[in-house]
């Protein structure tokens, strides 16, 4: 049950950013809040590692995002929604959703300016930010959600 709402979460995460350029702290620190109670309440992260595993993936999130944060290419909502996976999952989790993150927004930009006329006219007023305008600083989080749900399939 906690997979699915994860990744509905993740979703949400990623259409806000895809259509705002921006994760709201109401998406990202309630779920940081719920990774940390199902942590002490369970004794186990979300897709059952040990709290020792979610310490290490917020260590490694931190040394991954700060830098980006710092020198403006990665916004908060994107540290934050990293952070929250992080208390939520463990650091294979997140090793992959990184890196499947960077190789689909790679696919994008090589494919966007042929695909994107593809898409319906609705969606593509719902997720403007990856439209080939703003392919210099496309937002992060639907690369991460994708990433995510990939790595969930690997890791399961």
């Amino acid at each position: 049950m906690a997979y699915p709402v994860l990744m509905l979460w993740a979703f949400f995460c990623a259409l806000q950013d895809a259509n705002q350029k921006k994760i709201s702290n109401y998406l990202t620190l309630p779920a940081c809040a719920i990774a940390l109670a199902w942590i002490f309440i369970n004794g186990l992260t979300i897709t059952g590692a040990p709290p020792i595993q979610a310490a290490i993936t917020v260590i490694f999130t931190l040394l991954i995002t700060l830098p980006g944060y710092l020198s403006g290419k990665l916004g908060a909502g994107d540290v934050k929604m990293l952070l929250a996976l992080s208390l939520a999952t463990d650091q294979m989790h997140l090793l992959w959703t990184v890196a499947l993150a960077g190789l689909t927004m790679l696919l994008w930009a090589l494919s966007i300016n042929k695909t994107w006329q593809l898409v319906p006219e609705y969606l593509r007023n719902k997720v403007n930010h990856l439209s080939p305008g703003h392919i210099k600083s496309p937002p992060y989080a639907p690369f991460v959600f994708s990433g995510f749900l990939f790595s969930s399939w690997l890791l399961k």
